[in-house]
């Protein structure tokens, strides 16, 4: 929006003031869908990264199809079109970064695969592509995914030839010339690109484990398998088909199933002994993880293996509570907030009731009877969770303090006063330095207000750390001294940061 707005689309900006956290490759897709809907509503925002979940299955679909078969192609695209970390929550969030970013990750390290399987050079020049891509949207990350996955690959084939390494090398320099391009872009309009790098390595290695508390590895290191394997439910219950060596050794003889396994063994580590983690975070694993358990899942069905009883209990529970979750909501003081309330839990039980007799009458169908089912799961939780949600938020969450304040302001636009956030960075190897440097950004505010002021009034919501007179100020509530002489203000409205929980003021000078 500040790029819309400011007409700058080279430096980042937010309040007016550089932001150096991202690249901005996702901000100028966003940019885009703004200006062809004419619009900054929250469905717009939503719409790149939902785009980018729907076409990261449709990739799956047909890339798997071109290298094992159609079966094992449609079982992983699904798989992982409705593993529930996305569908449930990636999905709703999906103004974030991170669907987009799997989505060149998966193009990025399928083609590496395509080029180093197939020995063509046009596919690892591509590979190194859409990692300066990778690069543009979220920084660090796409390296490690591309040197740990070719480091992976490398221990296990150990034949990586002459030619092969002439094409990484140029394909590292066509990745190093994109990103330099920009950045000496970057630098041409003002930007402290010296800066910029320095604070995007610093924001990768202070989530590694040489930034962090041995206390918080520890936690993590404990929490981490639990995060990891919760990421497709339900469909993880099938890698107990692991457990028979005939299945492993089946899919290891799958060069794409076997890449698959690399990539996630390669990297899972890095992000498993990380100082913190967000489920989010590991979403480019997602696609991976799929093709691997879409594998098992055919195997063990044209084995007509007996071991996916375990499977068909997991969905039957889920069958069988589904209704009662919809009932027990119904009677919640949250209730009310379900429409047609018989008529839903009629379908429901209908619903249930019809999938639990084919999973019954129709075994072999019981893949496809579990996505429909996982489907309508989805549908449910729009009927309950979501209107709880919105409704809370209407109530009690920021976006409900948007009218308030421009009552107060008569519809004129809104500042944020403060004293700048001052942070030290550096690239180090755990107590060794080697470059710091220091930087100067506004003060931390709940990404929601700002983006909603600033829709509101149509302008950027700018950071000040002095007054000005007649104007319309958010400041912290503690701050409130420093800036009462000499000039003088009158307090109009407060509330809550629930972000930070941090009391706020709406002054006027």
């Amino acid at each position: 929006m500040e790029m819309i707005y400011s007409g700058d689309y080279t430096v980042p900006q937010i309040h007016g003031w550089t932001y150096y956290n991202k690249p901005p490759f996702f901000n100028w897709i966003l940019v885009i869908f703004m200006k062809v809907f004419s619009s900054f509503d929250e469905w717009v925002v939503r719409l790149p990264g939902l785009l980018a979940h729907i076409i990261t299955s449709l990739l799956i679909y047909f890339f798997t199809r071109s290298q094992i078969n159609r079966e094992v192609a449609l079982t992983s695209a699904l798989i992982y079109f409705t593993s529930s970390e996305i569908l449930f929550y990636g999905a709703v969030i999906s103004g974030q970064i991170d669907l987009f970013f799997t989505l060149l990750v998966f193009l990025q390290l399928a083609f590496l695969f395509k080029g180093l399987h197939q020995s063509k050079g046009l596919f690892l020049l591509l590979s190194y592509v859409f990692l300066s891509l990778g690069i543009l949207t979220k920084g660090v990350p796409s390296i490690a995914f591309q040197v740990l996955s070719l480091l992976g690959w490398a221990v296990i084939h150990r034949n990586l030839r002459r030619w092969m390494i002439l094409y990484h090398l140029l394909g590292v320099a066509i990745a190093s010339t994109i990103v330099s391009v920009y950045f000496m872009i970057y630098h041409l309009q003002g930007g402290q690109s010296t800066i910029y790098l320095i604070n995007l390595f610093h924001e990768a290695a202070q989530k590694s484990a040489l930034e962090t508390q041995s206390s918080q590895l520890i936690k993590n290191f404990i929490e981490f398998p639990t995060v990891f394997l919760k990421l497709a439910l339900p469909w993880i219950i099938l890698t107990l088909l692991m457990i028979e060596k005939k299945y492993r050794q089946q899919i290891w003889q799958v060069s794409w199933v076997r890449f698959c396994i690399i990539v996630i063994a390669a990297n899972l580590l890095l992000y498993w002994l990380a100082g913190y983690i967000t489920t989010r975070y590991l979403f480019p694993f997602v696609p991976f993880l799929a093709v691997i358990l879409g594998s098992l899942f055919e195997n063990a069905s044209n084995a007509n293996d007996k071991r996916l009883r375990y499977f068909d209990y997991t969905i039957q529970l889920l069958i069988i509570f589904a209704p009662l979750g919809l009932l027990w909501f119904v009677f919640s003081k949250n209730g009310f907030l379900m429409q047609n309330q018989v008529l839903k839990i009629a379908l429901a039980v209908l619903v249930s009731a019809g999938c639990y007799y084919a999973l019954k009458t129709r075994p072999a169908q019981r893949f496809l009877i579990a996505v429909f089912f996982i489907l309508c799961l989805k549908q449910y939780s729009q009927w309950t969770y979501y209107p709880m949600r919105y409704a809370d938020e209407r109530e009690n969450s920021l976006i409900a303090q948007i009218p308030l304040l421009f009552s107060h302001t008569s519809g004129q636009s809104i500042h944020l006063l403060g004293h700048p956030e001052e942070h030290q960075i550096d690239i180090s190897l755990g107590k060794w330095s080697f470059v710091e440097t220091t930087f100067e950004d506004a003060m931390p505010l709940s990404y929601q207000l700002p983006y909603y002021i600033e829709r509101y009034q149509g302008s950027i919501m700018d950071f000040h750390t002095r007054l000005q007179r007649d104007r319309y100020y958010l400041v912290r509530k503690h701050e409130l001294d420093h800036f009462s002489e000499p000039n003088q203000f009158e307090i109009l409205y407060e509330f809550v940061d629930d972000w930070k929980n941090i009391p706020l003021a709406l002054i006027k000078t």
